[in-house]
């Protein structure tokens, strides 16, 4: 009886490991099939501009593969063409922990959002991160109009490299 125990738990555990390194088709075929629906009508959506779409899309895209880094950095995206900026920001900073794209595009983005927010220390915070962290348009950073109510913010101004021209 114990031989035939210990047999029948050596074939469970083998078919167990085996039944997880080799999943069978039809038990997948459907939620494979489904999540690349949902991709595929997210990442349209997301082209079209259509975020009232795009974001349950893409929420239920990362919901599926949080791994996936583009994928939360497209949440973010949905978001902030939603004006949530609130979640815009967690779904950055997930992509930023993930490391999609180029980082500082990301630690600017969140910056983007904290002033739409009207969170000025936050902004600042973030824009500093974005620039140090390796941030190549100074020119956009210079003009871009989210950051029209911090222009004359001493710490805005060095880190941006505006000059003042009034005393020159």
């Amino acid at each position: 009886m114990t031989k035939m125990r210990k047999a029948l738990c050596v074939l469970f555990a083998f078919g167990w490991v085996y039944t997880a390194a080799y999943p069978q088709e039809s038990k997948n075929a459907a939620p494979d099939q489904s999540f690349r629906e949902a991709l595929d009508q997210a990442e349209k959506a997301l082209k079209g501009s259509k975020y009232a779409d795009a974001a349950p899309l893409w929420k239920r895209v990362t919901d599926a593969n949080p791994t996936q880094a583009g994928y939360w950095l497209n949440l973010a995206k949905s978001y902030y063409g939603l004006k949530e900026y609130q979640r815009a920001i967690l779904a950055y900073a997930k992509a930023l922990e993930l490391r999609a794209d180029y980082p500082a595009n990301s630690m600017y983005a969140i910056a983007c959002c904290h002033a739409m927010l009207g969170e000025q220390a936050a902004t600042l915070e973030w824009l500093e991160k974005a620039l140090k962290g390796g941030y190549r348009d100074l020119r956009k950073a210079q003009t871009d109009s989210r950051f029209e109510s911090l222009r004359e913010h001493p710490k805005y101004r060095d880190l941006v490299a505006l000059a003042d021209t009034s005393k020159m």
